[in-house]
């Protein structure tokens, strides 16, 4: 169980706080997906247009592979996804949050647990959505923090990562649905800016948010930042003892 209203004022607080860090590093894991998702578009559009005028070029060709780039959005998202959470987590907890964070599936070791765990997940709630609208929504909030526990919790399986999640959400699918629905009206107010609001201040204020979520559900209070044990830490964790040993 958790507060809303206490995650979202505490979200607020660190993103104005840390506003251009927040804007900076959080839009450049977000915009990777979009940037993807445009250039698909684009070629696919492009090519429907000249492909009637019988004209074979790029971009009739690229358009035929629309769904090869959809997936590739998915691969986009998967690698940048926990880089996210990390970066959105470690700012809400003021654990020293830095740009490099987006990159912690490059960095930290652990490249296919973290991308495969990703991947996983978009395929469960893709199969689960499949049967029904409702149960894939439920999937969603239950596999919601695996992202987190990904990059947070090095020393656990995919499998385990899951299992972790499922267990941290039980019982709380409402209370994340409604975290969730809260920013609607954010959004629908975004549409009115044409994207604007939701670079300059949605889509940060949504990642902490929910990062603060995550905080909650493990006990974590804001500015604890002894919580994060991610593969970084643990390195220079093991570094320390190995000098503490020679000396």
């Amino acid at each position: 169980m958790f507060d809303r209203r206490e995650i979202k004022r505490d979200a607020r607080g660190v993103l104005r706080d840390n506003y251009a860090l927040a804007i900076v590093g959080i839009l450049i894991g977000t915009m990777m997906i979009p940037v993807f998702s445009t250039l698909s578009s684009t070629f696919s559009i492009v090519g429907d247009i000249m492909e009637p005028l019988g004209r074979n070029n790029v971009f009739s060709f690229v358009s035929k592979w629309d769904n090869p780039l959809t997936i590739c959005n998915t691969i986009v998202s998967c690698i940048f996804g926990p880089g996210v959470a990390l970066f959105s987590y470690k700012m809400y907890i003021k654990k020293n949050p830095q740009i490099s964070d987006i990159f912690v599936t490059f960095t930290s070791g652990n490249f296919w647990r973290m991308v495969g765990g990703m991947l996983l997940m978009y395929i469960k709630i893709g199969l689960w959505t499949l049967l029904l609208v409702v149960p894939g929504i439920v999937k969603a909030l239950e596999y919601s923090m695996v992202p987190y526990i990904l990059v947070e919790q090095p020393e656990l399986s995919i499998k385990e990562c899951f299992a972790e999640s499922r267990m941290l959400t039980s019982g709380c699918k409402g209370e994340i649905f409604s975290m969730l629905l809260s920013f609607v009206g954010w959004f629908l107010l975004d549409s009115l800016t044409f994207g604007i609001l939701s670079i300059l201040y949605v889509v940060p204020y949504l990642k902490i948010s929910m990062a603060g979520v995550y905080a909650s559900l493990r006990g974590v209070d804001p500015g604890d930042a002894s919580a994060v044990s991610t593969e970084e830490t643990r390195v220079t964790e093991e570094a320390e003892v190995i000098e503490k040993a020679e000396l």
